[in-house]
């Protein structure tokens, strides 16, 4: 005989009637699939009234004792002759109650509801990020503007008779045969190399070293963040070998995206471009950074109750290994014990318990420009934001993460760490503290 969910629930809670009790009573002695299935209503009942909401998940060793003593418990009731097992105080709308608060449900039907939830709001949080900006879309326009600037400058000196050997545009090739090297110097003997997607502090200083590897004309443009140039070198000629170093340059600001490019023409190729272009984060000293972003590390809502799936981002599994981002950057990327993980989602912002601690550890949301998502991260704990995810995804797919540290918990970013390949290993790691600042290392 086939009972629903609606009478197994009347039966556990005593609200049964006298002939339904009795097939059911008569039916578990034979049939262990419902016998399961009523151990699991009853063991609802028991979490609701043993257990807290923010217990997010029952472990396995927590069912066999409570099953266990539901069981001894069901057999003092037997030799009283009593059928089933009821909780006096609580009726059917208290153990809907706690199978809703706890995740524990019979059947398919509720479970794969919540799953597909789950999964939905996964690809969701995924697919934010793919639909943000491409990062070296930008760059490639400043790039090819810069190139076409300095082509029609070697175009005009042609017309002007200088010398004309040919009236072909040049063609900017993906092979550099010239290095641009520049150092960010904090502090005596203390510096960083340069990279792109790096960030710099106000009051750092720049020292830019240029080496040819073939004999040409060179030229070196800083753009900043408004847009405003400023040309350190214009086609002066660089012979092979040689290296040119400019500087030291303070960085003054303003905030934003600065550019350093680097354009090149061999004496050999007449129609040859060579450019390289490094972008980089221009950061005022001292600012708090970390108080416009989203910081509420709010508890796993009690719907959410073993509510779990594979989160993925750049096809990597967010994990709890996540949270030891840049302690090792070499060996920070933890083996994934258990795949599965919280998300939910509040006022346009996805949040992730990524360690099972009953609170979000990741929150994801739009940056104060609107342009793109961003994560904050809580690495230790206590629900207090000490880091910034910048996400990045170039033409081919590829992730990055540049993260934005504070080590010490006073809302200034103190510490970059970048992940180049999206694997959630760190590659690079440095201070942003500047040259002649308060603040030591």
């Amino acid at each position: 005989m086939d009972f629903t969910d609606e009478q197994i629930m009347q039966y556990v809670d005593g609200d049964a009637s006298p002939e339904l009790a009795s097939n059911i009573s008569n039916a578990r002695v034979k049939d262990k699939e419902l016998e399961a299935r009523i151990y699991k209503f009853q063991l609802a009942n028991t979490v609701m009234l043993k257990h807290t909401k923010e217990k997010k998940e029952m472990p396995e060793l927590l069912y066999a004792k409570l099953r266990k003593k539901r069981i001894e418990k069901e057999e003092s009731l037997e030799k009283k002759k009593r059928a089933g097992f009821s909780f006096g105080n609580f009726g059917s709308r208290a153990i809907a109650a706690s199978i809703a608060a706890f995740g524990i449900f019979i059947g398919t039907g509720a479970y794969q509801l919540q799953t597909t939830i789950n999964e939905s709001l996964a690809r969701e949080f995924y697919s934010s990020f793919q639909a943000g900006e491409r990062s070296d879309q930008l760059v490639n326009e400043i790039k090819l503007a810069n190139v076409g600037i300095f082509l029609d400058k070697e175009s005009s000196l042609k017309k002007k008779g200088l010398e004309r050997k040919s009236d072909k545009r040049g063609t900017l090739s993906t092979d550099m045969e010239g290095t641009i090297d520049i150092k960010v110097n904090l502090k005596k003997d203390f510096s960083y190399k340069l990279e792109n997607g790096d960030f710099v502090v106000t009051g750092a200083e720049l020292g830019i070293d240029l080496k040819g590897l073939s004999s040409g004309l060179i030229t070196l443009i800083y753009q900043d963040s408004k847009g405003d140039k400023q040309v350190l070198l214009d086609r002066k000629p660089i012979k092979k070998g040689e290296t040119k170093s400019l500087g030291p340059y303070e960085v003054i600001g303003p905030v934003g995206l600065d550019y350093i490019q680097y354009i090149h023409k061999p004496d050999d190729n007449e129609e040859k471009i060579e450019s390289q272009i490094i972008g980089f984060t221009i950061l005022k000293n001292g600012d708090n950074l970390l108080k416009t972003a989203s910081s509420n590390f709010m508890a796993v809502p009690s719907s959410l109750f073993s509510r779990t799936v594979k989160i993925e981002l750049g096809n990597k599994i967010i994990d709890k290994s996540i949270l030891s981002i840049a302690d090792n950057a070499s060996e920070n990327g933890n083996e994934i014990n258990d795949p599965n993980t919280a998300i939910w989602q509040r006022d346009g912002s996805f949040y992730i318990d990524v360690n099972d601690s009953g609170y979000a550890n990741i929150i994801s949301h739009r940056n104060k420009e609107n342009t793109g998502w961003q994560m904050s991260i809580d690495r230790d704990d206590n629900r207090v934001i000490d880091g910034l995810g910048l996400v990045s995804i170039d033409n081919e797919g590829k992730y990055s993460f540049r993260w934005l540290l504070d080590e010490n918990g006073d809302g200034v970013v103190d510490r970059v760490a970048i992940d180049k390949d999206g694997d959630w290993k760190t590659e690079k790691v440095y201070p942003l503290y500047p040259k002649g600042s308060s603040f030591s290392f």
